[in-house]
């Protein structure tokens, strides 16, 4: 196994994230890891084609964290992270509400390990463990 490293999803990362992502087709048939934050157009409007410059758009303003693992120069996977109120979308979103007491000050949305890393260990528990424990990945977005 390589020696994997994190870094957080910002403006200086961007590039990196944004290649790997057109390179699996924006992830989820062109998700582009935004479908848990605050829906930023009416319903009416919802397209894929949206998805990567509204993604951009939260990460420039802050809005977006994920702890991305590199191999190299390489994004090889990510786990998205951020407040109750940064990523308010969840799936069975009625079965949690049933379930749920005081809400979490945070909540991990998204994990992702490129087609080229799956199978080899490491690089998913990484960015699972920055975004969840030790977090030096987040250190540097505060």
């Amino acid at each position: 196994m390589t020696d994997l490293q994190v870094r957080p999803l910002d403006v200086s990362t961007w590039p990196d994230f944004a290649r790997v992502m057109e390179a699996h087709n924006g992830v989820w048939g062109g998700c582009w890891c935004i479908a848990f934050h605050p829906a930023r157009r009416p319903r009416s409007e919802a397209d894929p084609a949206n998805n990567r410059p509204d993604k951009e758009a939260l990460v420039r303003a802050g809005e977006a964290h994920a702890a991305l693992v590199y191999d190299g120069a390489d994004v090889v996977g990510w786990a998205q992270f951020g407040s109750v109120d940064e990523l308010p979308r969840i799936k069975h979103r009625r079965a949690y509400d049933a379930g749920a007491g005081e809400p979490p000050d945070w909540r991990i949305t998204c994990f992702f390990v490129a087609s080229t890393h799956r199978k080899r260990g490491g690089g998913l528990g990484r960015a699972r463990g920055c975004a969840a424990g030790d977090r030096p990945a987040r250190r540097r977005n505060g």
